[in-house]
């Protein structure tokens, strides 16, 4: 391996290297079908903006992918108020929500809020409606001797009468909570003259997604909860780039890593810290989340329950295993060597790599085989990168206080950085062709503009690596005076570019295409 570094580091990459397959790849944009999977509402019953003969004794909501639910996050308002639903449970098919309505479903409009947690860990959020006709189910009472029965509560007009559009109808943001009443009046005091009106299922629209470590949708929730979600996923990104880069570049990159033992010690060190930290954060933020009461949802035993059911709990138990792999490597003063501690460290950090594929859209998107390979490939290259600039930074730093040459580790860095480039946005662009069904989504959409933002900031990155491997490194190689200084200065700007690409990436994570 060592010789095989060695190889790769004493060529020079040329720009039509690494341009023309990022060509190729922008064309696979337009060139592919759309294969992205989400956990939308598919079907309902009774159906959306259909018509029921009464009385409703259960709903049922069917997903696209595999959901979760909390007992209380389904509700029904009817033309009088809140209709009592029991909890709701998901089916077999894991797909399927069925909820028991208790309550008396009335003759006119109803309404249906629910939200459930997505098989990518997206809280998802929405209502539609449906119209009862028929009269409302009373209890039996005996006729009285020569007199007529009950009468009925109410007088239905026809069902060809239009139900009143869900627009006008108040429906409370969280489903737990009870609605207003509706300002219309009820289908049965329709007038008999009412035009008819087609009263056809209409598509379900788009429901609401919400970021799994971000907003909380009850009222007043705290306004500290989204910001917490992307620090926490920062967190844990740059932890997990920071220790694999480290463990590369000792092992691989540098030739004489014993010289610069102190500064990689100390920033294996930040970089195991930071995994474990983000890790955990992860998971209090998405109990918060899940239970959709604020930071007070924290210990909420149900939400803990779906956590605990999702990809997240292993995936922060593998990064946390391997934070403590590394921290425990870098106390021996061996870790820099491909064996030993060594070994031990870099493997804890490719499964930490690889830990990401057990949440958000990866876990649940198709074809499978694909999204994984290139998950894996676009955060392996991107934790090199990231890894390999900020190590090079502070060994620079040492070395110019203590006038060191540099142009050799830095020309040896230069073609790994040049080979990342390349593979980070082959693996980025495949995911990029996954998650759009059009171009167009890349500006009429939130997620769109933050992947744009994200792609404007890689290519200032990539520029300035682009100045050090065909200006900079030359000059250092040349002996020229100021090359260092010029280096350090590009390298600051880098990593400042790097933490700004992964708070996208952050951010990114958390939007459904």
């Amino acid at each position: 391996m060592p010789a095989l570094a060695t190889a790769v580091a004493t060529r020079r990459v040329s720009l039509p290297v690494c341009v023309t397959p990022l060509l190729l790849g922008v064309l696979l944009i337009v060139a592919m079908p759309p294969v992205w999977a989400h956990s939308a509402l598919r079907s309902a019953h009774p159906a959306v903006d259909g018509v029921v003969e009464g009385p409703v004794d259960s709903l049922l909501l069917t997903f696209g992918q595999p959901v979760r639910v909390l007992s209380d996050d389904v509700s029904l308002q009817g033309p009088s108020g809140v209709v009592a639903t029991g909890d709701a449970v998901v089916q077999a098919d894991r797909v399927t929500v069925a909820v028991p309505v208790t309550g008396v479903t009335s003759a006119g409009q109803h309404v249906v809020a629910w939200r459930v947690i997505g098989a990518d860990g997206h809280p998802i959020e929405g209502t539609h409606s449906f119209t009862v006709t028929g009269p409302a189910p009373t209890p039996a009472q005996p006729a009285e001797p020569g007199g007529a029965g009950v009468t009925p509560l109410s007088t239905v007009a026809p069902s060809s009468t239009a139900p009143t559009p869900l627009a006008a109808v108040p429906v409370s943001p969280h489903p737990s909570e009870p609605a207003p009443s509706p300002g219309a009046a009820p289908l049965a005091a329709a007038p008999a003259d009412t035009a008819p009106v087609d009263t056809a299922p209409a598509d379900i629209a788009p429901a609401a997604v919400t970021d799994p470590d971000d907003a909380v949708d009850a009222p007043g929730a705290d306004a500290v909860v989204p910001v917490a979600g992307v620090v926490a996923r920062w967190l844990a990104y740059v932890g997990v780039m920071l220790t694999g880069g480290v463990l590369v570049f000792a092992m691989l990159v540098h030739p004489h890593p014993l010289e610069d033992r102190g500064a990689l010690d100390r920033l294996l060190v930040v970089g195991a810290a930071t995994m474990a930290v983000g890790s955990v954060a992860q998971l209090v933020v998405r109990t918060v989340v899940v239970s959709g009461d604020g930071i007070s949802g924290m210990f909420d035993v149900d939400a803990m329950a779906i956590v605990a059911d999702g990809g997240l709990v292993p995936a922060a138990t593998i990064r946390i295993a391997a934070a403590t792999l590394a921290f425990a490597a870098s106390r021996t003063g061996t870790w820099h060597r491909l064996g030993g501690p060594g070994f031990v460290g870099l493997t804890a950090a490719i499964g930490a790599v690889l830990s990401f594929q057990l949440t958000g859209h990866t876990a649940s998107s198709e074809p499978a085989v694909l999204v994984r390979l290139a998950d894996a490939v676009h955060v392996g290259a991107a934790a090199v990168w990231t890894g390999g600039v900020a190590s090079l930074l502070v060994v620079v730093a040492g070395r110019r206080r203590a006038s060191r040459r540099v142009d050799v580790l830095a020309a040896r860095f230069a073609s790994v950085a040049a080979a990342s480039v390349v593979l980070v946005g082959l693996a980025g662009l495949a995911l990029t062709v996954i998650a759009l069904d059009t171009p167009t989504q890349l500006w009429t959409t939130g997620y769109g503009r933050v992947l744009l933002a994200k792609l404007a900031v890689v290519g200032v990155i990539g520029a300035i690596g682009a100045v050090n491997h065909f200006s900079v490194v030359p000059r250092l190689a040349g002996g020229a005076g100021t090359a260092d200084g010029a280096l350090h200065r590009l390298l600051r700007v880098e990593v400042a570019a790097f933490a700004t690409a992964v708070v996208l990436t952050s951010a990114l994570v958390g939007l459904s295409p």
